[in-house]
């Protein structure tokens, strides 16, 4: 069994079959705000992603934080494997009416990423 299983929705609109690749979860979180989250992965497809939507404590949702966004690449990702957030040109932005961000995995492909050196941030110079 997956480890997101046990936080798939298994009932009402959102409810999806057990082990699918595609479902709505809700991770319980040490901060007290549940996480919505809508993963995308069908067999085959160029890439698998998660959704990930905060609840407010008085209704409504807010941007998820570094560490929910943490949180949601351990629960449904690998430790080996890179996972993406992308920042598209404005024009280019989904207009939703609610504040979601996603995590995205190439599955055809190895995902880019810098070397550790160009990671490291040692060519980085703040102005003062």
């Amino acid at each position: 069994m997956s480890v997101f299983e046990q936080f798939r929705i298994r009932k009402g609109p959102a409810a999806s079959e057990p082990e699918s690749k595609v479902g709505t979860f809700v991770l319980p979180t040490r901060w007290g705000t549940p996480l919505e989250c809508h993963l995308h992965a069908p067999p085959g497809a160029p890439w698998e992603r998660v959704g990930v939507l905060t609840k407010k404590k008085r209704g409504g949702y807010r941007e998820p934080s570094w560490d929910e966004m943490k949180l949601v690449k351990a629960v449904f990702f690998r430790d080996d494997e890179t996972v993406l957030q992308f920042h598209p040109p404005e024009d280019e932005k989904l207009k939703l009416p609610y504040p979601i961000l996603f995590l995205w995995r190439p599955t055809k492909v190895e995902a880019p990423r810098p070397s550790r050196q160009e990671a490291s941030g040692r060519r980085i110079i703040i102005p003062r």
